[in-house]
């Protein structure tokens, strides 16, 4: 027989802890975005480089590691990408090298932190009871460390060639003037909010408030304090596709759980695990979960099918 589930059933299966950690980190970082600060950033890192190309590529993409574990890897793309091509342009290079290596380095640094990644939050938010977000730093900022030296490495022998090529000589002073920060009272304001968001997260194990609510009182605090006349202006910045992708995946989790779907994947993950001698079973569970997620992630959307396993696990 067939159920149909009511529109008050739908929403409730929908993760509200979730999408408002996303909605909330979204308001804070367009806010952000409008003080030419990423703007500002890349000018810097230009400076930094003397003219070296992959010096340069190295600065840009440890700035977006940074920023993406703490900004969400997504956002800080879509803000640094555009960046990226008008700084390529000036100097006359082809874009490619520099824009790959801050993808992958945006990839890893957002893995560092619960809120770098939506893989992350989800994570995050489904296990909010058995994981913390001083948990996710602590286990996987060194795995994180250990990765950057061994990625840098790479992606300077692989991209050697482009890397060789000169650059045409630009006036700092002129691009410092053109990128300033456009915003400098507004950015103080945004610091401090999202300085103070990020040291709530920190003592999660003390306060125990979860961190959708924290981030959802910041970004309301922030758009008090900073543009409480132009509200609709920053919400035309906020994802409000990807807020509607993660409702709707939810939705179909929580169906796909009524079906039996996830229990029967369990099932499957489990047999293959307890085929395993009783000492091994650890050991084969880890490589097992590490190499299906690395291997269909690399085909699949890795999103859906972290909102797939985690009721699995």
């Amino acid at each position: 027989t067939g159920y149909l589930a009511s529109m008050s059933t739908t929403i409730i299966w929908m993760d509200e802890g979730t999408l408002a950690l996303l909605f909330g980190m979204m308001v804070l970082v367009a806010l952000v975005s409008t003080t030419g600060v990423f703007e500002w950033c890349a000018i810097r890192a230009l400076a930094m480089s003397k003219g070296s190309l992959p010096r340069l590529l190295i600065l840009l993409s440890l700035s977006a590691a940074g920023l993406s574990a703490f900004l969400d890897n997504v956002t800080t793309m879509l803000l640094f990408a555009p960046v990226t091509v008008e700084l390529a342009a000036i100097l006359e290079i082809d874009p490619i090298p520099l824009l790959m290596s801050e993808v992958i380095f945006s990839n890893v640094g957002g893995t560092a932190t619960m809120i770098g990644d939506p893989p992350n939050i989800i994570i995050g938010n489904m296990l909010s009871d058995q994981i913390s977000f001083l948990d996710f730093i602590t286990n996987l900022a060194p795995c994180i460390a250990l990765c950057i030296g061994p990625t840098a490495g790479f992606l300077l022998w692989y991209y050697k060639e482009e890397l060789s090529k000169p650059i045409k000589p630009v006036d700092l002073d002129e691009l410092r003037r053109r990128y300033e920060i456009s915003n400098p009272v507004l950015l103080v304001k945004a610091g401090c909010v999202l300085g103070n968001v990020l040291l709530l997260f920190f003592l999660h194990p003390l306060h125990h408030v979860d961190t959708s609510w924290i981030a959802c009182i910041g970004a309301i605090s922030l758009l008090i304090v900073a543009s409480p006349h132009e509200l609709h202006h920053v919400f035309t910045h906020v994802e409000w596709d990807t807020l509607l992708f993660f409702a709707a995946l939810f939705v179909m989790i929580e169906a796909m759980a009524m079906m039996g779907l996830i229990r029967a994947i369990g099932d499957v993950v489990a047999a293959v695990i307890l085929a395993a001698p009783e000492e091994a079973q650890l050991r084969v569970a880890l490589v097992v979960i590490l190499w299906v997620s690395a291997i269909v992630s690399g085909f699949l959307d890795n999103i859906p099918y972290t909102a797939t396993m985690v009721p699995v696990i």
